[in-house]
């Protein structure tokens, strides 16, 4: 498992297999790319995901247009449901 709970600016994620990760909160980008059946809990301005397969992204972000998906299949997305 991968946390980050301090505030972030920027977070980039690369090539996690069978992960689960919590980022929070990071005041600009989350970006996913290349990613396998994670379980992703994410709250941020704006999250990227690219080339991201068989995995679970629960989100917190302002608005939908702030959750962007390009070239990734079989996602499971939900709200945010982390306390910490």
């Amino acid at each position: 498992a991968i946390y980050i709970l301090d505030t972030c600016a920027q977070v980039q994620v690369d090539d996690c297999v069978d992960c689960t990760i919590v980022i929070a909160p990071c005041s600009g980008p989350v970006y996913l790319r290349d990613c396998t059946r994670c379980v992703v809990h994410v709250a941020a301005r704006q999250i990227r995901l690219r080339d991201v397969t068989d995995s679970t992204i629960r989100h917190c972000v302002p608005q939908c247009e702030a959750l962007i998906l390009e070239t990734s299949t079989a996602l499971r997305i939900g709200r945010w449901a982390v306390d910490f």
